[in-house]
């Protein structure tokens, strides 16, 4: 069964999320794989997906931000 549930996500997720053909699922997957309890990263994750995702991270250091910001806008 599935149920329609609203939730705040950051621009950049947004904007990520619109170039995929299934955001329900991928959103759905992730929240999985998260609770199922696995550590790490996935090798086959796009860069540019884990970029977006340290840039989203409070604890992500200023230069860096802005070098990724650089970095994503091109």
């Amino acid at each position: 069964m599935k149920v329609n549930k609203t939730l705040s996500l950051d621009y950049s997720i947004v904007q990520e999320l619109k170039s995929m053909n299934n955001q329900s699922a991928f959103v759905n997957a992730a929240i999985l794989k998260r609770m199922s309890g696995i550590k790490g990263v996935d090798k086959d994750i796009d860069t540019r997906i884990l970029m977006r995702a340290l840039y989203a991270r409070l604890d992500c250091p200023a230069f860096l931000k802005k070098a990724l910001d650089l970095e994503l806008k091109r």
